[in-house]
């Protein structure tokens, strides 16, 4: 499933796109709307929206790029499930990861 969103932003149109997995169990919130939820009320909105809409779905959310301690506390709060990001790990190859 896939819905998109358009959202008019200043001057410009920005289109974000809102996932939900092959697994139907977990709803994926775009990195677009999470890097900025600190300091941008809309994109914070936002994540509260999907996030609820996720819950009342019966599925777990996800939130993509948490970069920092602040974003990190701020989908603690709002109760996003999981989140992927620098501010979680860094990449590194899948190898690395088996060994340790």
């Amino acid at each position: 499933m896939v819905i998109r969103i358009t959202v008019g932003r200043a001057n410009r149109r920005d289109r974000y796109v809102i996932t939900s997995t092959d697994f139907d169990s977990i709803w994926d919130i775009n990195g677009m709307f999470v890097k900025d939820i600190v300091g941008d009320p809309i994109d914070n909105a936002m994540v509260k929206s999907i996030n609820e809409t996720g819950h009342v779905m019966g599925m777990k959310t996800i939130a993509e790029f948490v970069e920092n301690d602040a974003i990190k506390d701020m989908l603690r709060e709002i109760g996003v499930d999981y989140a992927q990001g620098y501010g979680i790990g860094k990449p590194k190859p899948f190898i690395e990861i088996l060994d340790s």
